[in-house]
């Protein structure tokens, strides 16, 4: 992967792109004000709450709270890394990047030996056990062809002689994954007779390989995938999902699979908005992967008990990055792609259209681990979910929830809400604590401060990032404690170190914020309608609410001195 960019460099390629020309290219703009607004590109809505600033040189969705400037609208909308946003917009902008910190040479080098092999495996299949298997399991040539799928000979060097023929060195066969030494020390092919599902990163690079046996007396695995290699880690990539994004962005859903046959056979039938683990857990890095593209999953497991178990690690992987997925739990036997192949795409459909809602999933899990016919069970099954009932924010989502759980463990709905407000059950002001597979934070941050602001201090912060140049200036007196908003300290003093550090664009001042909510809550605040107040009014407002911090804390200090002295009475008698 390409290294970071110098700071300078970057600077200038987000001054050269306009974010309200970026943007109109995906997303139909009206001016409104001294703003532009439309229907936002990341949640689906019927009326226009995006706004896009051509003067801070960001946007905000007072709906979802998505926010940003140009590079992270790159990223979020084209499902770019850091690096490669800068690049897409530098080829934008006609900006030529220096050449530093480039792609080392030994991942492209296995990028190229991967797609010789692909190539090599998709000349085999013709009139092989692959395809013989292929056709009974209903795939057309048209999805073969997709798919890249192919055949590894049954033979012990087959795709290692075709690479030595390309003048690939036995080193580089067996640094990419495809050779590995035998018994006897000789190098030979990792596959052989086996089905070869080419697995691409984002950018359609192949990164590795997934085989499935086809011969019946097999005693190795099922499937088998390519080793970990420079270029490939079976925890950050999913299977398909080149093929999906683009489907996955604009249904605003992933159906997640576990087999490489399911997924093909999903496309096939026109689901096209799915992905496949290839066979192994689904991780954090996977589920960080996904949410560039979509917040709402759907995990699809087979209904016997490592189905179960895989759909417990799954959903945790999911809620520890602040994913609640929906889930679907097949009948005992029945996989993805036997259910298209007896009923269609509607028949999965259907079955996708009645998964279990996150909450459900959990109270479902919790009832079916602990013993229900006893008090002590029932109480220990509820115990187990309140952390995840705290945090719930919404508060029809927690009541129809509590509603379920009283329902299956027979305590009374009041009494699960009692407990939910004890601080056993949320230790911070009535948010469940964190801990791994708890979804303590949504993924989508709201634009409001912690606690309602004073119309004095709203128009005062809204003035700050308006003009932040002042704070090191004539409103320098004005320090983080003279605010009574929680928050407002802090964004003053970000602000201030912005000036200092030379910092002087209110955009960059914003987008720079490490607090997600704060920085979410500055961007509404300077979109708002409302006509911002003059630079003097502004002042005389800093001055009063400078004057009143100042009382408020020489009160504070009489007031301990007189305990003190109270205290020191005290002692004496």
């Amino acid at each position: 992967m390409a290294g970071l960019f110098p700071r300078e460099v970057i600077d200038q390629v987000r001054d050269a792109v306009d974010v309200v020309e970026l943007i109109s290219s995906y997303v139909h703009l009206k001016k409104s004000g001294a703003n532009f607004v439309g229907l936002c590109p990341f949640h689906a809505e019927k009326s226009p709450s995006f706004t896009v600033s051509p003067s801070k040189q960001f946007y905000h969705c007072f709906g979802c709270g998505e926010g940003g400037n140009a590079i992270s609208f790159v990223m979020k909308r084209e499902s770019l890394g850091f690096v490669e946003a800068v690049e897409f917009l530098a080829n934008r902008a006609g900006i030529t990047l220096p050449k530093r910190h480039e792609e080392p040479k030994e991942y492209s080098r296995i990028y190229e030996i991967n797609k010789l092999a692909a190539d090599f495996f998709r000349s085999k299949l013709a009139d092989s056990p692959a395809a013989a298997y292929a056709s009974r399991r209903g795939l057309s040539p048209e999805t073969l062809q997709k798919f890249r799928i192919g055949y590894a000979p049954d033979a012990w060097d087959s795709c290692l002689g075709h690479l030595l023929s390309k003048k690939v060195g036995e080193s580089e066969v067996e640094n990419a994954g495809l050779a590995k030494k035998s018994s006897a020390g000789n190098l030979i092919d990792r596959f052989r007779n086996r089905m070869m599902f080419p697995i691409s990163d984002e950018r359609e690079r192949v990164v590795g390989f997934g085989g499935r046996t086809l011969a019946e007396d097999d005693k190795g695995p099922k499937y088998l995938n390519s080793p970990e290699t420079p270029v490939y880690f079976k925890g950050r990539v999913l299977y398909g999902l080149d093929r999906a994004g683009q489907a996955v962005r604009k249904k605003d859903q992933v159906m997640i699979v576990e087999g490489y046959m399911d997924l093909v056979a999903l496309h096939q039938a026109g689901v096209e908005n799915a992905v496949a683990t290839s066979g192994t857990a689904f991780t954090e890095g996977q589920c960080r992967l996904l949410r560039r593209y979509t917040s709402n999953f759907v995990m699809v497991f087979d209904g016997d008990e490592a189905g179960k178990k895989a759909a417990a690690r799954a959903t945790e992987a999911a809620a520890a990055q602040g994913i609640r997925p929906s889930v679907v739990m097949l009948p005992t036997g029945k996989d993805p792609d036997d259910v298209v192949r007896e009923g269609g795409a509607k028949a999965f459909l259907e079955m996708v259209r009645d998964a279990k809602p996150y909450m459900t999933y959990l109270i479902d899990q919790a009832c079916a681990k602990h013993d229900m016919t006893t008090g002590e069970g029932r109480a220990d099954a509820a115990r187990s979910v309140l952390p995840e009932l705290a945090a719930l924010r919404d508060p029809l989502e927690r009541a129809s929830c509590v509603g379920y759980l009283s329902q299956k463990t027979g305590i009374s709905a009041e009494k699960i809400e009692a407990r939910l407000r004890t601080p056993r059950s949320a230790p911070d002001g009535g948010r469940a604590a964190p801990r791994p597979g708890v979804p303590v934070k949504t993924t989508t941050v709201r634009p409001r401060p912690p606690k309602p602001a004073t119309m004095q201090e709203k128009k005062i912060m809204r003035g700050i990032l308006d003009h932040p140049e002042k704070v090191t200036g004539e409103w320098g007196a004005l320090t983080a404690d003279d605010f009574l908003t929680p928050g407002f300290g802090v964004m003053l003093e970000h602000v201030r170190t912005c000036i200092e550090g030379g910092t002087t664009s209110a955009g960059e001042v914003i987008e720079t914020l490490e607090n997600q909510e704060l920085r979410a809550y500055a961007r509404a605040l300077v979109m708002e309608d409302a006509k911002p107040e003059s630079v003097a009014f502004i002042g005389t407002l800093v001055t009063g609410l400078h004057a009143a911090g100042l009382a408020r804390r020489r009160k504070a200090e009489r007031k301990k001195e007189i305990e003190e002295k109270k205290n020191d009475a005290e002692r004496l008698k």
